[in-house]
């Protein structure tokens, strides 16, 4: 699931809705419906092979035909923010730091253009209706950039 999220930069309530149906390993996409209407995301073969393994430790629920479960019920959205932090907390994350669904889609999409994504695309993948709000992933990179550029610029250390 984490790496789900992380690898798609979904909301919970699209992650939550998501059904067998809706997964390609083929392709390694899967449809999703969302606030903003249906489309396809696309994931790693890394993670098509943890979802393989998930899919197979669970079993099938005969009556079931959501891709994450809790049991025998379908994940819901409260069950998952509840994961999420339990899982934050056995990590070690300081309580301090938000740790949720959103900021995994968070994570996914600083990530994204860290790794030299483009902002269309990305707004594609993470269902934005408006352009701006990539621009703060965008924005986000900028300030690493001053950052690394302030530690590592070449004509500061040849003045030093």
């Amino acid at each position: 699931m984490i790496m789900f999220f992380l690898d798609t930069g979904l909301r919970v309530s699209e992650l939550c809705g998501i059904t067998l149906d809706d997964i390609n390993f083929t392709a390694y996409n899967a449809r999703v419906s969302g606030k903003t209407g249906e489309r396809t995301v696309h994931f790693s073969k890394e993670t098509a092979k943890a979802l393989s393994r998930y899919l197979k430790a669970r079993g099938l629920i005969a009556h079931e035909d959501r891709l994450f479960v809790v049991g025998e019920n379908r994940l819901r959205r409260d069950t998952c923010l509840k994961i999420i932090k339990r899982l934050g907390v056995k990590a070690g994350i300081d309580k301090k730091k938000r740790v949720s669904p959103h900021t995994l889609r968070h994570t996914a999409a600083t990530f994204w253009i860290k790794n030299g994504g483009d902002a269309t695309t990305l707004q594609r993948q993470l269902g934005q209706v408006d352009p701006r709000m990539v621009d703060v992933y965008v924005n986000l990179v900028g300030k690493d950039l001053a950052e690394a550029h302030s530690k590592y610029s070449p004509l500061k250390r040849i003045s030093k």
